[in-house]
């Protein structure tokens, strides 16, 4: 799966997974991104089936979208 954001500005990234349960699956990004769009793959390929969350963190902006998982 391939993950898709645009940042307005530069600033600090963070893009996680989430597990339906809350635990952490993986770190996607940590690290200043510079402002325009970006690309990142998820391989889910040892992950079983389910609801999974993507939560993003860039400066002040928050956000978090359900992912589901079927193989």
């Amino acid at each position: 799966t391939v993950i898709e954001y645009n940042l307005p500005v530069g600033v600090h990234t963070e893009l996680v997974v989430f597990n339906g349960t809350g635990q952490l699956v993986e770190n996607l990004v940590d690290e200043f991104q510079a402002a325009g769009i970006h690309k990142v793959s998820f391989h889910a390929s040892g992950l079983s089936d389910g609801i999974y969350f993507c939560q993003m963190k860039a400066g002040n902006h928050q956000q978090q979208n359900k992912m589901i998982l079927q193989k």
